[in-house]
């Protein structure tokens, strides 16, 4: 059971600004990377949409 004056006065750690700053920098690139990788999947899916039913039809062929 809490005390009521405890929860009236929560203290906090907070952790350095150097560190937050590293956090934050290393985050930034993660949701980069994720952004990037969204949009590489909509551009393939285009692509797939596109060229799927072209190769289902005979309309496009593959050669090796």
């Amino acid at each position: 059971m809490l005390a009521i004056d405890g929860l009236q006065r929560p203290e906090f750690n907070l952790p350095p600004i150097e560190r937050v700053k590293l956090y934050s920098e290393i985050v930034k690139l993660f949701w980069k990377k994720k952004e990037d990788n969204h949009l590489q999947i909509r551009t393939l899916t285009r692509m797939r949409d596109t060229l799927l039913p072209k190769l289902m039809s005979g309309e496009v062929k593959v050669t090796v």
